[in-house]
């Protein structure tokens, strides 16, 4: 699969405006995105549709959750673009582990569609299991989507660069909090009544929403008289929870420098099979998590679908075994908060 020439890693470089960043979203997405699903597929659960239809259909093995899965990400999608509206400032796609782009639904299409995925859906059909709440169908189609979405936006850096560039970012993370701790205005030091908290950044409607999603109902007492005394306690509550901004820097140090002492991204990330590669191999890994076996014939027929080449389980096995174990950049270490 050919990479943007105007764009190193598929990345907006520095300085990109949203309408940029939104280009280059879309540039990735128009990579694989030939096996689109016609909306009335999509409804339809991909029958009766014609086969002279210019966009694919779901092959028949593919499962309904997948579908589903569409559904969600395009309307994901279109409400974030409505809130951006309502909040007057432009859309700006951009990737992270729990949100969708354009991205995500080109991935999906291909994973419904694609013709390796017949083979593919079939096999998995014997080990997913769809009725738990959240379906094994549309945690590997977020993996699937999360995993091409951390090769394509993340900076291509050999592992000297990788160790330099987060070991900078604990250390600059530290100065920075080093700073902010001695300023009064800030409230650190405890001589301004208000201090500075990441609560201020959360607004009344999120905590409303918290509450509704605690099914807390109305909360009568002696102080809490209405909806807006409610989230006042809440925010009063969760005061003495979430860490100030010196501990929240030291907890952003500590993963950084846990993330330097891994292996980059590829060790040879310039290479062309390079993506196939670290695809590969973190799939296979996820599988063994979960599955207890790689599923090598499983993973090449993914990789066939997505990157548009023929992958063999033996091109799987090879790459499992060969490459450096390396980490998905994006997922959250679960590290204490620092004593």
């Amino acid at each position: 699969m050919r990479k943007d020439p105007t764009v190193a890693g598929g990345k907006p470089q520095d300085g990109a405006t949203g309408s940029q960043a939104e280009q280059v979203m879309h540039r990735v997405a128009q990579r694989f995105s030939r096996d689109g699903l016609t909306a009335k597929a999509l409804q339809s659960g991909g029958k009766g549709i014609a086969a002279s239809s210019q966009k694919a259909r779901p092959v028949p093995s593919c499962p309904k959750a997948m579908l589903e899965r569409i559904d969600v990400a395009k309307r994901h999608i279109e409400d974030a673009k409505e809130r951006a509206r309502k909040q007057g400032r432009e859309y700006v796609p951009v990737f992270h582990a729990l949100g969708f782009t354009e991205v995500a639904v080109a991935i999906f299409e291909r994973l419904a569609c694609n013709t390796n995925m017949e083979k593919v859906w079939r096999a998995l059909a014997t080990v997913f299991d769809d009725s738990k709440r959240m379906p094994d169908t549309w945690a590997f189609a977020d993996f699937c989507y999360q995993n091409v979405g951390v090769w394509e936006f993340s900076p291509r850096r050999s592992p000297a660069e990788h160790k330099r560039h987060f070991e900078q970012i604990a250390d600059d993370m530290m100065s920075v909090a080093a700073r902010v701790v001695c300023e009064p205005e800030f409230g650190m030091l405890g001589t301004v009544a208000a201090s500075v908290s990441p609560l201020e950044m959360v607004g009344d409607d999120h905590f409303r929403w918290l509450l509704e999603q605690m099914d807390a109902g109305p909360i009568d007492g002696r102080y809490i008289k209405s909806d807006k005394d409610a989230i006042s306690y809440l925010r009063f509550c969760l005061a003495d929870i979430i860490p100030d901004l010196y501990r929240y820097a030291e907890w952003i140090a500590a993963n950084a420098r846990r993330i330097a002492a891994q292996p980059s991204i590829s060790d040879r990330p310039h290479r062309e099979t390079a993506q196939r590669t670290f695809f590969v191999k973190h799939l296979s890994k996820w599988f063994r998590d979960r599955f207890d076996r790689p599923m090598h014939e499983v993973v090449a027929g993914v990789a066939s679908a997505l990157f548009d080449e023929v992958v063999t389980a033996d091109t799987v096995r090879k790459a499992v075994n060969n490459e450096a174990e390396v980490s998905i950049p994006f997922r959250r270490g679960k590290l204490p908060l620092p004593e």
